[in-house]
């Protein structure tokens, strides 16, 4: 009785609200083939392996000042594609005006960006958690609904490591306000040392821009017993 009433309230709203592609606005599916097809994705043979740069694989313009300052904890960096065209479009409508059917596609990004060598060497997966103030605004923790699917996509445990003591909403700030905002933001939950402690933690998020956030985070993991730390995202600012 339960599902035929979830299936009846799936038509009612499909018949007002249907669904429509995040990319060409066609009728049918959260993301079409043709959109789907054309991805603004990332090479990862070009791209930079330390910052998941586009284009990089042998100088990268867009990191080498910050790992040459130690910035970069981790030891490694891919991102899917680049942050525009319908990735941006999928990324903003999932995160701030809360279309969540979009976890899917997204948790789909990080596994191709993983690649089935990062998958095998990786022992548990963490995600970067919303701050209390996005988590209010939202009414969900947009990273924690996309790692789940990903884990399970990828056949890797998810682990809900950290917790976010201040605002990591960095859109509106520059390199230096960044790294100020995020400053000891993440804390390692006690229950989680065991489950990370000598392990390979593949820690996951949506935006990779300076990479100042991602570094906080694996730096509270490596600090709590993780052996390695390698970062995967959705999108890459470049």
């Amino acid at each position: 009785m339960v599902e035929i009433l979830r299936d009846m309230l799936d038509a009612f709203v499909e018949l007002f609200w249907p669904t429509r592609c995040v990319g060409c606005d066609a009728l049918g599916s959260l993301l079409c083939p043709e959109c789907e097809a054309a991805l603004p994705l990332i090479d990862p043979v070009t791209a930079c392996p330390h910052c998941g740069a586009p284009f990089g694989s042998l100088v990268c313009t867009q990191c080498t000042p910050s790992r040459a300052e130690g910035d970069f904890p981790f030891t490694g960096a891919r991102a899917a594609g680049r942050f525009e065209g319908t990735v941006e479009r999928m990324l903003t409508l999932y995160k701030d005006e809360g279309e969540t059917r979009l976890a899917g596609p997204i948790a789909r990004l990080l596994a191709l960006a993983a690649g089935e060598d990062w998958r095998s060497w990786a022992d548990v997966l963490v995600f970067i958690p919303d701050s209390p103030e996005a988590y209010r605004r939202r009414g969900f923790d947009h990273m924690e609904r996309v790692a789940a699917l990903a884990g399970r996509m990828m056949h890797i445990e998810v682990c809900d490591a950290l917790m976010c003591g201040k605002s990591a909403d960095q859109r509106a700030l520059d390199r230096r306000g960044r790294a100020r905002n995020v400053q000891g933001a993440f804390v390692l939950v006690d229950d989680a040392r065991p489950r990370i402690r000598g392990c390979h933690v593949l820690l996951v998020d949506d935006v990779l821009t300076t990479g100042v956030t991602l570094s906080e985070a694996a730096r509270a993991l490596l600090e709590g017993g993780a052996e390695e730390v390698r970062a995967v995202v959705c999108a890459r600012v470049w």
